[in-house]
């Protein structure tokens, strides 16, 4: 199986000595995992230690932060690209308000403080109760009027617009074909999987197969360690436990 993760906070991800990974009962070589991606809701310094030691730890799978548009954005994404090699990708929530009214005063002040920020990819993340499509187009736009990225490649997240329909391309963050673009770019290893439209599975969204990982997930057992504890666990489960004989009571009776 090909699946990145998708981290929600800063779990520990154990690997075994094979170099693989137990995630929703599935057990994946780090060469299968094109992506970890990142979705913190700030980038601060402990959370920019856990990617880097993340990022020394699997260096097969391409790293990709996810940063949704605020205050701090400039710096986060400055704090991000100082890591190295890794990707990062610009949110812009979208509610009812916006589809009604565009774009509001502060996120249009935080994408200008970004326009000289290097990003990979922007994305309308999708939290309206009917995002249309002219209006999605609209929205494009103007976010490109202000952090000087092309509305064709700004994308739409967790959204019915996010599919491919036809011959058209999917809108998604992650589709095969933004991945193997993000990849050429940032990938090193020669071993690794590069994801094809099959691998585009998600119910969600449109994007290639990913896992969401809300807890640590500890390293899987070797085939010997699997054995060593099965035989401790019926060795266990063989034994019987030991019946205590009651001891004989000696009766008085007063009647002798």
């Amino acid at each position: 199986m090909v699946a990145s993760l998708v981290l929600t906070e800063k779990y520990n991800i154990g690997v075994n000595a094979k170099g693989k990974v137990k995630v929703a009962d599935h057990l994946l070589a780090t060469s299968e995992i094109p992506f970890i991606r990142y979705r913190f809701e700030i980038y601060g310094p402990d959370e920019l230690e856990y990617i880097k030691k993340s990022m020394e730890k699997f260096t097969q799978p391409v790293h990709l932060a996810e940063v949704t548009i605020g205050p701090n954005s400039e710096s986060e994404i400055a704090s991000i690209k100082e890591l190295g090699d890794i990707a990062v990708f610009v949110y812009v929530p979208i509610t009812d308000a916006e589809v009604s009214d565009g774009l509001n005063d502060d996120t249009c002040e935080w994408l200008d403080s970004i326009s000289e920020s290097e990003f990979d990819r922007v994305m309308l993340k999708d939290k309206a109760s009917m995002l249309y499509p002219l209006v999605a187009e609209k929205l494009k736009m103007e976010v490109s009027e202000h952090c000087d990225f092309k509305p064709a490649d700004i994308g739409i997240c967790g959204s019915p617009l996010s599919f491919r329909c036809g011959d058209e391309p999917g809108q998604a963050c992650l589709t095969a074909v933004w991945a193997r673009t993000i990849m050429s770019n940032y990938a090193s290893a020669d071993d690794i999987v590069v994801p094809s439209a099959s691998h585009e599975s998600m119910d969600c969204c449109g994007c290639i197969r990913y896992f969401v990982v809300d807890h640590d997930l500890p390293a899987p057992l070797s085939s010997k360690e699997k054995s060593e504890a099965n035989k401790a666990s019926k060795g266990n489960n063989d034994k019987e436990p030991k019946q205590v004989k009651p001891k004989a009571k000696l009766v008085w009776d007063s009647d002798l």
